[in-house]
């Protein structure tokens, strides 16, 4: 991969005059449907040769791989953190937005992707690129001059005939439009010309950034407390107990009569989206709906708070007095019922 990058500046001139750079257009491209996540505005059409670019280099990166190159570095001090691949997951609908980025005077890539597991656990993440473009330095200048060179004669040692006919093309065509001698030989007065009008792209922040939705999906289950406490470390291992809770929890139909034996159950919520850690979890019975019974304040657990990129599992006891009465667990995030689920 690091042979490949040689070729990205030359490969990149050639794509963007003979008009190829369309494998990535943003018009049709559609973010996920998060409310919490507002996008910056992206530009109908087709991705520049920069943002191609950027996109590649960020694939790169998440392989553990070199990605800068001549003409893409990174900014003193700048960050690159890429959220891994949790194990057992694997990337589904994947898009790309750009726009105006949120460090002052930059632009942004972002590469969107849903990542889902077998349990149903579903991360929206946003790989995100943030940086400038300058004219080469006389260092980077000369270094790009020496390296087009290189790669033009590579290009026309090994590459396929298509490639090597577009390559001619193009630098032609360069030629044509600076006035020089249009051979579409890259001789070093040509290289020079196109490495000075070329950009460095440089990088200020390359991160993942987690998009928390604004209703999220969970699984409420309800087990016998005896049940729970004869399990031993069966239930106490977050998402991997959630088979054994699905196995052990009662279903409405039994619930009143398990509620006749002592009354005393532990109740499991399993969110299958991430929630922000700045978000209050509460979990509510109540006879109604969607509500919080206000009258008995214990019937409303304590809030808590997700650790960031966490999959929040609540596992809180509770007694049930009264066998006959209509009950729901409602689920409130912020305030605001997310879901609930009808218990009897």
């Amino acid at each position: 991969m690091r042979h490949f990058i040689r070729y990205v500046s030359l490969a990149v001139f050639v794509l963007a005059v003979t008009g190829c750079v369309e494998t990535m257009g943003t018009s049709s491209v559609k973010t996920p449907p998060v409310k919490a996540y507002q996008p910056a505005p992206t530009t109908p059409g087709t991705l520049t040769p920069d943002q191609n670019l950027i996109v590649f280099a960020m694939d790169l990166a998440r392989s553990g791989q070199e990605f800068t190159g001549p003409t893409l570095v990174l900014a003193q001090g700048a960050r690159t953190q890429l959220k891994p691949l949790e194990p057992g997951f694997t990337v589904g609908k994947e898009g790309v937005a750009v726009g105006a980025g949120t460090i002052p005077g930059t632009q942004m890539v972002d590469v969107l992707s849903q990542r889902s597991d077998a349990l149903g656990r579903t991360a929206l993440v946003a790989d995100r690129v943030e940086y400038t473009t300058r004219p080469p330095s006389i260092g980077e200048t000369e270094q790009l001059t020496m390296l087009l060179q290189q790669d033009y004669k590579a290009v026309m040692t090994a590459a396929d005939a298509g490639f090597k006919d577009d390559t001619r093309k193009a630098v032609t065509g360069y030629q044509q439009d600076k006035g020089l001698a249009a051979d579409g030989l890259l001789g070093p007065g040509t290289a020079k010309t196109l490495a000075k009008d070329m950009e460095i792209i440089e990088i200020k922040s390359m991160r993942s950034v987690t998009l928390y939705p604004s209703k999220v999906r969970f699984e409420l289950y309800v087990v016998p407390e005896g049940v729970v406490r004869s399990g031993g470390e069966r239930f106490k291992h977050g998402f991997g107990s959630l088979e054994a809770v699905r196995a052990a929890a009662v279903p409405p139909e039994r619930l009143d009569s398990e509620a006749r034996k002592d009354g005393n159950f532990v109740i499991f919520v399993y969110f299958m989206d991430q929630v922000s850690p700045f978000s209050a979890i509460e979990v509510g019975f109540s006879t109604s709906p969607g509500k919080k019974d206000f009258k008995n304040r214990q019937a409303t657990l304590d809030a808590v708070y997700a650790a960031p990129d966490s999959w929040p599992v609540i596992v809180a006891p509770f007694k049930l007095k009264d066998a006959g009465v209509r009950l729901y667990a409602n689920v409130f995030v912020n305030d605001e019922c997310v879901g609930n689920v009808k218990l009897k």
